[in-house]
């Protein structure tokens, strides 16, 4: 998430098209997992507070349209903010043909079964 520069006044589809077309050209049609930013507390939610530094931003009401009025910083560290712009990515994403994961907490034991589960169907093509 914090590998792509932000442009300011950019609307938040345009950003979502930035993060896919990095993924792709990087990775090709990857399968992408995430960390959960739900409401309730999880394991990971020390690690999260860890890197926004003890800050929460305001909550940001955003539509695919509506242009960038914030910094990434500050609109990361809301994890509303985050969740919501998950799931729009996750839909970007997708239409770029990559799988899309999500956990309700952190996203390391996803991971290592996902890739596991990719590996085991690739596997299978062959």
């Amino acid at each position: 998430m914090h590998r792509v520069p932000w442009t300011k006044a950019a609307a938040y589809d345009q950003i979502c098209e930035q993060y896919s077309a990095h993924v792709t050209k990087k990775y090709g049609k990857a399968t992408v997992v995430f960390d959960g930013y739900s409401d309730t507390s999880r394991t990971k939610d020390c690690a999260h507070m860890k890197r926004s530094r003890g800050k929460i931003g305001v909550t940001v009401q955003f539509t695919s349209s509506v242009a960038l009025q914030t910094e990434k910083e500050k609109f990361f560290s809301n994890k509303q903010n985050k969740q919501r712009f998950i799931i729009l990515l996750s839909q970007t994403l997708e239409q770029s043909g990559c799988k899309f994961h999500q956990t309700r907490g952190g996203a390391d034991v996803l991971s290592v079964q996902t890739a596991l589960k990719s590996s085991i169907e690739q596997k299978k093509l062959f």
